[in-house]
C-alpha cells in the first residue's frame, strides 16, 4: 500500500449522493451510474476530505478490526476502479489525522462494495430540447 496518494471528487462529470448504506454517483455526461456500499459508503467522507490511503486505511482497519495491509489493499482497489471511472482525480494529500472516535461501532468488514450500472444511460442522457427530430417534433434517442 503506497501512502502519498490522495484524491477529489470529479465535479465537473460526476453528481453524487450520500444514502446511511450506500453511495450514488451519477455521470452527468454519459448518464452512468454508481453504487457503493459497505466500507465504500464509511471511507467516502474521508476520501472527499483528501486524506491519504494510509491514513484511512490504518483508521478504517482500527475500527473493523482488519489489519490495515488487508484493508488497504481492498481500498486501493476500490480508489482504482474510481480512478479509472474517472470518479476520482489525483489531489494533493492532507496532513490530518482520522479522528476514530466515529468508528468504533463498525460490522463486520465485507469489502468496499461497487456496483456500475449503464442500463438507464439513454434515459439520463436524453435531452428533450435539444434532440427533436424536426420532421416529427419528438425527441429522438
Amino acid at each position: 500500500m503506497t501512502g502519498g496518494r490522495a484524491y477529489r471528487f470529479n465535479h465537473d462529470t460526476f453528481a453524487f449522493e450520500s444514502f446511511p448504506d450506500e453511495i450514488v454517483v451519477l455521470n452527468l455526461v454519459d448518464g452512468i451510474y454508481y453504487a457503493f456500499g459497505e466500507a465504500a459508503v464509511v471511507a467516502w467522507p474521508f476520501i472527499l476530505s483528501q486524506h491519504p490511503e494510509s491514513v484511512m486505511a490504518r483508521a478504517l482497519g482500527a475500527g473493523y478490526g482488519v489489519p490495515a495491509d488487508k484493508l488497504g489493499i481492498d481500498l486501493t482497489q476500490f480508489v482504482g476502479r474510481l480512478l479509472d471511472e474517472k470518479i476520482l482525480l489525483p489531489a494533493p494529500e492532507t496532513t490530518s489525522e482520522i479522528d476514530g472516535t466515529s468508528l468504533r461501532s463498525l460490522p463486520e468488514y465485507r469489502g468496499f462494495g461497487f456496483e456500475r450500472h449503464a442500463d438507464m444511460e439513454d434515459l439520463l442522457t436524453l435531452d428533450p430540447i435539444h434532440d427533436v427530430d424536426l420532421s416529427k417534433g419528438w425527441p429522438r434517442t
